[in-house]
């Protein structure tokens, strides 16, 4: 089993050393999250799709290609983690970047088919003037819809770092086998390294409900630009943190995967 706090703190300690490592790359992933974020955020494209659709479609699709614009930086922070490799150009299109953008583009998929459900029942719910029972089971759906792409998620999370360091290209497949004993671990991981985010991020947006109110226009637009940034900037450093113990989570598994073989063997 994997330690879920000394997993965390092995990843909260990479993340400083990553960035003194790689000092452009980590500022062209700041440019380019932070791009990406206001592009998706300021609603810059229009698709014919109701709005809750449209809107979630237009996140996904900026957020997509951020990913891939980011692959080689996601590519460099996984073997910066789990094989001190700091010899990764800025650009360095290989085949270990494509398997990194192909497993994180496999994993936004699941993401918004996960997300897709509650946004289709919000724009498709008050059209058809739906009665109480045709509400809980559209919303019995998309939460069951939902958990089985959190699920799935948290089964392929340690995928991207074995497609930047393994020597199998079935990334995925692996991924799914390595964590079968440690899903509820590694969800674990997960939820406490975006908690304070999540907290973070609900305290902005109480605190500018709170402090808008009887505030002329300018201030309420500056108060909300500032609580973007914050935002960006803070979900930005989460996610590195997020892949840094992805990392050693995927080390530990390993190590799990083959300690249990050889106590198999010896058995034997």
């Amino acid at each position: 089993m994997i330690a879920v706090f000394a997993t965390i703190d092995d990843g909260l300690r990479i993340v400083p050393r990553f960035l003194r490592a790689y000092p452009w790359q980590s500022l062209g992933f700041l440019i380019v999250y932070a791009v990406t974020s206001a592009a998706s955020a300021s609603g810059l494209l229009h698709l014919p799709l109701p709005a809750w659709m449209a809107g979630q479609m237009s996140v996904w699709l900026f957020g997509t290609l951020g990913t891939l614009l980011l692959a080689p930086v996601w590519t460099a922070l996984y073997r910066f983690a789990i094989l001190n490799d700091t010899d990764r150009c800025w650009w360095q299109p290989d085949f270990r970047t494509r398997r990194v953008a192909g497993v994180l583009t496999a994993l936004a998929v699941v993401g918004l088919i996960g997300a897709a459900p509650f946004a289709a029942g919000l724009d498709i719910l008050p059209r058809l003037g739906a009665r109480r029972m045709m509400v809980i089971a559209a919303v019995g759906v998309a939460v069951a819809v939902r958990l089985g792409a959190i699920w799935l998620s948290t089964r392929l999370a340690i995928a991207p770092a074995m497609a930047a360091t393994g020597t199998k290209s079935e990334a995925l497949d692996i991924s799914f086998d390595y964590t079968g004993g440690a899903t509820m671990r590694v969800f674990a991981i997960r939820t406490l390294v975006y908690l304070p985010l999540i907290v973070t991020m609900g305290a902005f947006a109480l605190a500018l409900q709170m402090f808008q109110v009887g505030l002329p226009v300018d201030q309420v637009n500056m108060l909300t630009i500032a609580n973007v940034i914050v935002s960006t900037l803070f979900t930005a450093c989460t996610e590195l943190i997020d892949g840094a113990v992805m990392a050693r989570t995927a080390v530990a598994l390993v190590r799990a995967h083959r300690a249990r073989k050889r106590a198999a063997a010896e058995d034997d």
